[in-house]
């Protein structure tokens, strides 16, 4: 081949790699918060943005997956300025404590005023479903007066709260929490609500009422989502509380306010049975509660599926429980899942003994990890589990 013409291939690649058909993702923007505030007031623009941290292997799914569709692509940026932050780190810090962020991925979608009005907490796979929620924020009204500013972000918290973020988390001990709260006397500021809302698990019952006997007052400064949030751990302090003493009447009662605070959506109450049997160990229970939700369209997802089947890898021994979970894969095509799928998939063949099957999957797994940057840590180690097995003709 001439010269000439390694050249101008050369040159042709490198054009390609660069020009926007090639590598196509949501602009985002690298702007502090207070210019990507000031911004989208200017061109009277949405804010999309991205909350991810550096460990969370679904925030890079999304990164990988989401962000650089298409359909998703044009309808952020034709609508919003869009910054991605991570969250245990520098700006991303200060705005995790800000907005009370704690799971991860979180999308948030702001007014072109800065008022926080949708947020989308996990990875979606589905795009379809995914646009919609989307556009659910786009069409959102602010239905709150927030009494905060959204450009403040150094706000006095305790200090219990500033080290329950970052990257080396500590929490509060309950007493610590509700010593200090003891000794407030307005509950609805922001920095009082959200220490409240950041360490709810850890509340007495009387600062439980406080919330739950002023919902409406609550919803109005702080919006929907929020709240609805709160209203989600509530019912699941109350499963945490009866499983505690083995209650199943406080189960029921559980559920009965689920269905009072409007949360019987979805599964909801199904999830609520699951959460309460896993903690109690009554296995039979879980596997019956597991496999109702099993039989909706939610958990007709691998990923959904995967959520539910590590459970049972983890908490329980016995071999039909297992046989029982590797089935809930039969209908999926493995090879082409996620490496967290795959995963759990290797690590069910590994406990039911099939340590063939098993090394064939954490290997698939390994790969699937290691191009999309997962940490594959843990399945390294499964993998020389699988390996001794085999070895000693483990049975």
């Amino acid at each position: 081949m001439k010269k000439t013409a390694r050249i101008f291939i050369a040159f042709s690649i490198i054009v390609l790699l660069t020009s926007p058909l090639a590598a196509q993702k949501i602009n985002f923007s690298h702007e502090s918060w207070p210019e990507v505030l000031a911004k989208a007031k200017a061109e009277n623009k949405y804010i999309f943005m991205d909350a991810n941290t550096s460990w969370c292997s679904w925030c890079k799914v999304q990164d990988r997956e989401t962000f650089t569709n298409t359909e998703v692509i044009a309808l952020v940026e034709s609508k919003c300025i869009a910054v991605q932050y991570d969250f245990e780190e520098g700006e991303g810090l200060r705005l995790a404590k800000k907005f009370r962020t704690s799971g991860f991925p979180t999308n948030y979608i702001f007014s072109p005023e800065g008022i926080m009005i949708h947020r989308i907490v996990g990875y979606e796979k589905d795009i379809k479903k995914y646009t919609e929620d989307l556009n659910k924020g786009f069409s959102a009204k602010v239905t709150y007066s927030p009494v905060f500013d959204a450009k403040l972000l150094d706000l006095k918290y305790p200090e219990f709260y500033d080290k329950a973020y970052g990257k080396k988390k500590i929490y509060p001990k309950d007493s610590v929490l509700n010593a200090y709260l003891d000794q407030q006397t307005d509950l609805y500021s922001e920095i009082n609500y959200s220490v409240m809302k950041r360490f709810s698990s850890l509340m007495a019952p009387k600062y439980w009422s406080q919330i739950m006997d002023n919902l409406e007052k609550y919803q109005s400064i702080y919006g929907a989502d929020d709240i609805t949030e709160l209203k989600n751990t509530y019912v699941n302090v109350l499963v945490s509380k009866a499983a505690k003493e083995k209650n199943e009447d406080g189960l029921n009662l559980a559920i009965e306010k689920a269905k009072a605070l409007e949360l019987d959506k979805e599964g909801f109450t199904t999830r609520m049975k699951m959460n309460y049997y896993g903690k109690t160990g009554e296995n039979d229970k879980y596997l019956e509660a597991s496999e109702e939700m099993l039989a909706t369209s939610e958990f007709k997802d691998p990923d959904m599926v995967n959520a539910t089947a590590w459970f049972v890898y983890e908490k329980i021994d016995d071999p039909i429980a297992v046989k029982r979970a590797l089935g809930w894969f039969k209908n999926f095509d493995m090879p082409a899942q996620s490496y967290a799928v795959m995963d759990t998939y290797a690590c069910l063949l590994y406990k039911d003994k099939q340590f063939e099957y098993a090394k064939k999957f954490a290997t698939l797994a390994l790969e699937k990890g290691k191009t999309g940057k997962d940490d594959v840590s843990d399945t390294e180690k499964m993998l020389k589990k699988i390996d001794e097995a085999l070895k000693n003709g483990k049975k």
